[in-house]
């Protein structure tokens, strides 16, 4: 398997807008609770997310969210990856990408 380039420059990573995001419900990444995509950013405190719905992968409600709000959120940079994580989830019964840092 081809390993992703996803490291970019500071200046065009520096912000969350156009990232993704997994929320798990619990605390060892096993159990994924929901996907989200970060739409925009609202002001200096507030980004605007987007849940993505599990059945059908199209967009749900939106919410406005703050960093302390997403401090627990795995964030993911392409959809493309976001698909391989969740096909790798379900294969595997676990989250294969946790990273403990």
């Amino acid at each position: 398997m081809k390993q992703p380039n996803i490291i970019t420059t500071k200046s065009t990573m520096s912000n969350l807008v156009g990232m993704w995001a997994f929320i798990w419900s619990d605390e060892e990444q096993t159990k994924l609770h929901q996907t989200v995509f970060i739409y925009g950013k609202a002001d200096e405190n507030h980004y605007i997310v987007q849940a993505i719905n599990t059945l059908t992968g199209e967009p749900n409600v939106a919410k406005l969210k703050t960093i302390e709000d997403m401090k627990d959120w795995t964030f993911v940079p392409t959809a493309e990856l976001v698909d391989e994580i969740r096909a790798d989830l379900e294969k595997h019964d676990h989250n294969r990408y946790k990273t403990d840092f």
